[in-house]
This record gives C-alpha cells, structure tokens and sequence, in this order.
C-alpha cells in the first residue's frame, strides 16, 4: 500500500490524487503567478449570449407567452420522436440479429412485415420532423423581432456593472446576483409595459 504525502507549510500530510478544492474568487489580481500556473481556472461570469437569450426568453413570456410554450411543446415532440426512431433500430438489429445464419431473409416472412411497418413510420416520422423544423423556423423569426431589445437591455446590463466595479470594486458574488435579479424586474416592469 503505497502513501503519497505532501507538505502544507511545514507539516507533512496524507495526499489522494484523487483529491480536488474548489475556490471561487472575483478577483484573480491578488493571485501570484505562480499560483496560477499551478491552478484551472474556471470563469462563472455571465457572458453577453447567455444573458441576452435569458432576457430574450423574459420578454417572449411577456409580450408573447404563448411562442415560448409553442417552443417547448415542439421542442418536446421533436425529442419523442428521435426517441422513436432511435427504438425502430434497436428493433430492427434485435430482428435481424436473431435470424439464424442458415435462414433466407425473404422467406421470413414476419421479419418482411416487420421491416415494412418501420419503414412506414420512419416516413411518418420523418414527415413530422419535418414540419416541425418549419415550425420552430417561423418561431424563430417571431422570436427575432425581439432580439434587438434583448441585446440592448443586455448591453445596459453590462454597463451598470462594468460601472458599478469601477465605482467600488464590488467583489462579492450576492451584489451581482442582486443586481441581475433587480435588473430582470427592471426589464419586465419597466422596458415591457
């Protein structure tokens, strides 16, 4: 049984490879470069797309609740039918790996039904997602029409924080998570009536 040990200041202890810390931190600034190079960071902030879809998604349910449960709803469809055509060909392989090798595949007669009643609902399926693709393309081009809003209150947002850091530094987590909550009240109280 092989230990592995390392050194913490000047005590010697027990070391897992197996072992990982995590710290979070706003401010990289005080870290030597040293310390960098031996940690991963890891960036949580908000990027400009997350927020902009986020605020996108805040006015749709506002202004136009019912594209979003539109959205969902075939976003759902779609998953359920991929479902079904990935279980046609599990079917399929599990019937075409239970034919013995000595076996004519055309004389068999319930594998031939079987592969046409496949093939009929692979088309079906295949239709449908089709359509719904045009479906969520005529969403989308809905959804646009307030994309320009969602990437200015976006933009907004970015410049009250980048403000606030300027003015004093903020570094604790909970005033941006406040700030963004009152921000979003702000969007949908203020920008959407």
């Amino acid at each position: 049984d092989q230990r592995y040990r390392t050194y913490i200041g000047d005590k010697k202890i027990d070391y897992n490879p197996k072992f990982a810390i995590y710290f979070m931190t706003n401010n990289l600034d005080k870290i030597s470069s040293l310390t960098l190079a031996n940690i991963r960071v890891v960036n949580l902030s908000p990027s400009f797309s997350s927020i902009s879809t986020k605020l996108l998604g805040q006015i749709i349910d506002v202004k136009k609740p019912e594209l979003e449960t539109e959205k969902i709803r075939i976003d759902n469809y779609v998953r359920d039918l991929q479902k079904q055509l990935k279980q046609f060909e599990n079917e399929l392989l599990i019937k075409l790996s239970s034919i013995d090798e000595t076996g004519n595949i055309l004389e068999n007669q319930p594998l031939i039904e079987q592969l046409k009643f496949l093939k009929k609902s692979t088309a079906q399926i295949e239709i449908s997602l089709k359509e719904s693709d045009h479906l969520k393309s005529e969403l989308e081009r809905e959804r646009i029409q307030y994309k320009n809003l969602s990437q200015f209150a976006a933009n907004l947002y970015f410049s009250i924080e980048m403000n606030q850091s300027n003015q004093r530094k903020c570094n604790d987590i909970l005033n941006w998570v406040f700030s963004f909550c009152f921000f979003r009240f702000w969007v949908s109280e203020t920008i959407l009536v």
